[in-house]
C-alpha cells in the first residue's frame, strides 16, 4: 500500500528537521527571562555576574542583528518605493525607522547593563564576596 504525503506534511517534516540541530538556550546558559530575573535578584558571586553580563551581551547581539536587518529592509524599500502608498496606514519606511530607533535604544540599554554587571564582577573579584550577616530578629538586634 502506498503512503501519500501531503505538501503540508512535507513542509512540517523539513521544518522540524531543520530546527533540530539548533541550540534551544540563549547566552550564558540562561534559557528564559524568568531565570534571568531570578539570577539577577540573587546574584552574589563574580561568576554569577559574569553569566549575567554574557546574557546581556547576547541580547546586544540579538538587537544589533535586528537593527541590521531593518536597515537592509529600509534600504531595499527606498530603492523601490511603492508607487502609491496607502494613506490609511503608516508607510513602511516610517514603521521601519521606528523599529530601528527602538532596537537601538535596547542595544544601549543592554550594553549599559552589561557594563554594570562586569563592573560588579570586578568589584567582587577585588574585594571578595560580601559576608553574610547572622540572622537577627527585627525586635532584638
Amino acid at each position: 500500500m502506498k503512503s501519500k504525503c501531503t505538501f503540508a506534511g512535507a513542509v512540517l517534516a523539513i521544518t522540524l528537521l531543520a530546527g533540530a540541530g539548533q541550540p534551544q538556550t540563549q547566552g550564558a546558559g540562561i534559557p528564559t527571562v524568568r531565570e534571568w530575573n531570578r539570577l539577577r535578584a540573587r546574584a552574589q558571586t563574580a561568576a554569577e555576574f559574569r553569566r549575567l553580563a554574557a546574557w546581556c551581551q547576547s541580547r546586544v547581539e540579538l538587537y544589533e542583528s535586528k537593527v541590521a536587518g531593518y536597515e537592509a529592509e529600509l534600504k531595499a524599500y527606498y530603492e523601490h518605493p511603492a508607487s502609491q502608498p496607502v494613506p490609511k496606514y503608516p508607510q513602511t519606511g516610517q514603521t521601519l525607522k521606528v523599529c530601528i530607533a527602538h532596537d537601538r535604544d535596547l542595544v544601549r540599554h543592554w550594553a549599559a547593563l552589561r557594563a554594570e554587571m562586569l563592573e560588579r564582577a570586578v568589584k567582587l573579584e577585588m574585594h571578595g564576596a560580601p559576608k553574610k550577616r547572622p540572622y537577627t530578629s527585627f525586635m532584638f538586634p
